[in-house]
């Protein structure tokens, strides 16, 4: 997997939009459980939620749009921004708070862990912060837990399936953006090369234009001025030689060649003009 391509926000593959949703759904839920747990739960729990509800509030949903925006505006993955690693910092401790007094808490992964793949855009940083995060969980089982032989199957597995399941699937996405990503700039270079042919195509059907049109030119218009040329030139010699008739004569066909000429002239102007749509 290369550490330098698009990343998921590049891509749009997960709007910000539906992840402030699945935040408050999140949030909600706990809500719930922590109700359900009633004293077992303790303050602990209901202190995590306040707590994450307002991180994201203050900084997380900031850090994500400016993430967002940061990453489609960079030419590949792109260093996380200061907003981003400060909110996981304040938000991963919080989620370990939760998950040491109420054990079901843990499933705050599901959004946590897809926020780190959109917060760190490069695949190095994204997976360094999944270990991170299913690292604390994984220390607030203990904490709640109390002993770490009693904690460590549920620990085992959880945060096994946990870690696993989530860089698989944050490679995979990542993937697929970079695939994106480059059908993206075939297409762009597809539609420049289109492009490139039409304007070609263009200045080559101007050039026949006017070959064709010096054609018709020298083949009409040429001629016909040729030949009032030496029309003029024997009215000027029969004119000397006081040939009244016949310069009458000459001077006739002069004028219909020159009412020939400018008709062709008109024709072939009319011929080239282009056509309105």
């Amino acid at each position: 997997m290369r550490d330098h391509g698009a990343g998921w926000q590049a891509q749009g593959m997960i709007p910000t939009r539906t992840v402030h949703v699945g935040y408050a759904v999140t949030m909600a839920l706990l809500v719930v459980l922590t109700i359900g747990a009633g004293s077992d739960a303790g303050w602990g729990a209901w202190g995590a939620i306040a707590a994450m509800s307002a991180l994201y509030l203050l900084l997380g949903r900031r850090a994500l749009e400016a993430s967002a925006a940061a990453s489609a505006a960079g030419a590949g993955s792109v260093a996380p921004l200061p907003s981003a690693v400060v909110f996981l910092a304040l938000v991963i401790p919080a989620a370990t708070w939760g998950v040491a007094s109420l054990s079901s808490f843990a499933i705050v992964q599901c959004v946590l862990c897809p926020l780190v793949w959109l917060l760190l855009d490069r695949v190095r940083d994204a997976v360094i912060g999944t270990l991170v995060l299913t690292g604390s969980i994984a220390v607030g089982f203990v904490l709640g837990f109390g002993d770490l032989p009693g904690a460590l199957p549920t620990m085992a597995v959880s945060q096994g399936l946990s870690l696993g399941g989530s860089i698989a699937l944050g490679l995979w996405i990542t993937r697929i953006a970079d695939l994106s990503h480059e059908r993206l700039h075939l297409l762009e270079g597809l539609r420049a090369a289109q492009a490139q042919v039409e304007e070609l195509g263009r200045e080559a059907g101007a050039a026949r234009e006017r070959e064709r049109l010096s054609a018709d030119i020298h083949d009409t218009v040429a001629q016909d001025l040729t030949g009032l040329v030496m029309l003029a030139q024997r009215g000027r010699r029969e004119l000397r030689g006081g040939e009244t008739d016949a310069m009458e004569e000459t001077l006739a066909q002069l004028e219909d060649g020159a009412r020939d000429a400018l008709t062709q002239t008109r024709a072939i102007v009319a011929a080239t003009a282009p056509v309105e749509l």
